[in-house]
C-alpha cells in the first residue's frame, strides 16, 4: 500500500493513475490511501424481476426471469448511450454512500424482515456496528438502502417461486465496480443460483481470470469493430494512439490506451483488443452472446466483420443486432431504420448460426 501516492487501477484498460482522493475516469474507483476501490459498493440504481430474453439472453435458459441489479458509472463515454441517467453519475454523485466492503461478510439480510441484522464473523470490523447503524438509518427514513452481497443471495432465493434463477448485473457496466460484482457472484453461487453479466467487456485479463469461474452466462456489447471507433468512446481523440495527460478530475491516464504502453513497460491490449479477450476467454468459461447497437453511419459497416470474427471463435455464438433510439447526445438522430437491422441481420446469418434482430 502507498499512502498518499498515486496508485494505478488495475481494473480496465484506462489504467488510471489516480492520486490520494481522486477518482478514475469511470468516476467510481477511488484512491483511499494508496488502495484502489469501489466508491459504490452495495450502492443500487435499480432492481427488477426480468425476463432473461430482456439482457438479452436469447439461448441460456430459455423462458426463464431473472434478478437484474444495477448500479453508477461507467468507463465509456458512449454519446449514443441508453442509459446515461445512471451510467453519467459518478460515484460522489450516487443518492446513498457505499459500504466499506470490509463490513459485507458481518452484515446479513433476513428474507422475512426489512432490515439487516448482524451476524456473527470472523471477518467482522469494529467499523461494522457503525455501518450497520447507518444502513438502519436509511432504511428508517425510506432512503434507497443498500443492498449487500448476502442481501441480494437472500432476495434472489426468495423469488425462485416466481421462476428466479439467479442475478444479472446490468443498465449500467457492472465490471467498474468490481468489488462488489466479485462477493455478490460468489454469495449468488454459493446459494445455488446463476450469475448473469451484461458488459461492454472492458476489463483486463487478470480481474476477469478470477471473475469468471463465477459467471454462467454473459452478453458482451461489442459495439464496433476498429481501434478509432472505441478510441472516441473511451474519451481519447481519434488516430492520437497514447495521449497521456490528464483529465478534468486530475486523474493521469497512463497507458492500455489503443496501442499504449501501462506503466513500467508492462504489454498492453488495446480498447477493441480488450473486448476480443473478454469474449474469447468468457466464451471457454461461459455461455456468451454478443450485441451491436447499430448506430446510423457509424458502425453499420461493423456488423459483417463482426460476425465474421465470432464465427472463427464458434459459429453458434448468438449475435444481437440492435436498433438504436435518439438518446443522450445523440437525441437528435434518426433511430435506426428496421430494414438496416434485418439487411445486417440477414448478411451475419451467411457467419453465425443464431442471429437476432433487438429493439423492433
Amino acid at each position: 500500500m502507498n499512502n498518499g501516492e498515486a496508485t494505478r487501477c488495475p481494473i480496465c484498460p484506462h489504467a488510471c493513475v489516480i492520486p490520494e482522493g481522486g477518482t478514475g475516469y469511470c468516476g467510481v474507483r477511488v484512491n483511499k490511501n494508496g488502495c484502489i476501490q469501489s466508491d459504490t459498493y452495495g450502492v443500487v440504481s435499480g432492481i427488477a424481476l426480468d425476463p432473461i430474453e430482456k439482457k438479452p439472453l436469447r439461448r441460456f435458459c430459455e423462458g426463464s426471469m431473472i434478478l437484474s441489479i444495477g448500479g453508477y458509472g461507467c468507463n465509456l463515454r458512449c454519446p449514443f448511450c441508453q442509459n446515461s441517467h445512471i451510467a453519467a453519475i459518478t460515484g460522489a454523485d450516487c443518492p446513498v454512500q457505499s459500504a466499506p466492503r470490509d463490513t459485507h461478510a458481518s452484515l446479513a439480510y433476513t428474507p422475512t424482515s426489512s432490515a439487516y441484522t448482524h451476524t456473527s464473523s470472523a471477518h467482522s470490523h469494529a467499523s461494522s456496528a457503525h455501518s450497520h447503524a447507518s444502513i438502519a438509518d436509511r432504511e428508517a427514513t425510506h432512503d434507497l438502502p443498500l443492498i449487500l452481497p448476502a442481501h441480494l443471495a437472500a432476495m434472489a432465493q426468495k423469488y425462485v417461486p416466481k421462476g428466479n434463477i439467479g442475478v444479472a448485473y446490468t443498465y449500467n457496466e457492472p465490471l467498474i465496480n468490481y468489488e462488489y460484482l466479485l462477493d455478490c457472484a460468489k454469495a449468488v453461487r454459493e446459494a445455488g443460483l446463476k450469475n448473469v453479466l451484461v458488459t461492454n467487456g472492458l476489463i483486463n485479463p487478470k480481474p476477469l481470470e478470477a471473475l469468471l469461474p463465477f459467471i454462467d452466462a454473459m452478453n458482451i456489447d461489442l459495439k464496433g469493430f476498429t481501434e478509432d471507433f472505441y478510441a472516441g468512446l473511451a474519451g481519447y481523440p481519434v488516430n492520437k494512439k497514447s495521449p497521456g495527460g490528464v483529465t478534468p478530475e486530475g486523474v493521469i491516464l497512463e497507458g492500455l490506451t489503443p496501442g499504449g504502453l501501462i506503466p513500467k513497460g508492462e504489454a498492453s491490449l488495446s480498447f477493441l483488443d480488450t473486448v476480443k479477450n473478454t469474449i474469447v476467454h468468457a466464451q471457454k468459461n461461459c455461455h456468451i452472446e454478443v450485441t451491436t447497437l447499430i448506430i446510423p453511419n457509424e458502425n453499420e459497416t461493423h456488423a459483417e466483420p463482426i460476425a465474421r470474427w465470432l464465427a472463427e471463435i464458434s459459429p453458434e455464438i448468438p449475435y444481437h443486432i440492435s436498433r438504436f433510439f435518439p438518446r443522450h447526445n445523440y437525441a437528435d438522430k434518426q433511430s435506426t431504420p428496421p430494414q438496416t437491422l434485418r439487411d445486417l441481420a440477414q448478411t451475419a446469418r451467411k457467419y453465425l448460426k443464431y442471429v437476432y434482430t433487438g429493439n423492433l
